[in-house]
């Protein structure tokens, strides 16, 4: 195999060269199965030994290889997420909710971990209303996104009132 001794890692080009746990393995095949044939030179066309160090960057913000693989199991596009923003917004968040609200937060919604950290729309502006929308999200996720465009198209529908009576 590619890889060195777990933890003490070799460079090898550019890519940091460390040995992949059991769970970071089925981490990765999870991932790879989802994203068959990438195309080259597109965000999801990442080497098992890149894979395996993003999984390892989740892993050291959850603490816990199990729950980073059950993340990965709900979005296996988690991995594509660069680390250090995977750590940035993790710690943003805890910074606000505290470790297990953030746990609870990116396990129903793994997406949350690629908006931008700071500035509009991003992790240091997010309010309660995303901890509640991680609920919808999760909720939502094993019906599918009809389900989803439907309930949001329902839950626009009196902004898009009150935007036509204020023309009016």
């Amino acid at each position: 195999m590619l890889f060195g001794n777990f933890g003490r890692g070799k460079k090898e080009g550019s890519i940091k060269i460390i040995t992949p746990s059991p769970v970071a393995l089925e981490a990765i095949s999870v991932y790879q199965k989802a994203n068959p044939k990438p195309k080259p030179g597109r965000g999801y066309d990442i080497l098992p030994e890149e894979l395996n160090l993003r999984f390892i960057s989740l892993v050291e913000a959850v603490k816990s290889e199990e729950v980073a693989l059950k993340i990965v199991s709900t979005v296996p596009e988690v991995l594509v997420i660069k680390p250090q923003l995977v750590k940035d917004n993790f710690a943003m968040f805890e910074s606000k909710w505290g470790f297990e609200k953030t746990l609870g937060l990116v396990t129903r919604n793994p997406n949350i971990l690629s908006v931008a950290t700071r500035g509009y729309g991003s992790a240091e502006v997010a309010g309660d209303e995303t901890l509640y929308a991680s609920y919808l999200i999760a909720a939502t996720r094993p019906i599918g996104k009809p389900l989803l465009l439907l309930l949001f198209g329902l839950l626009s529908k009196p902004f898009i009132q009150m935007l036509l009576d204020n023309l009016s």
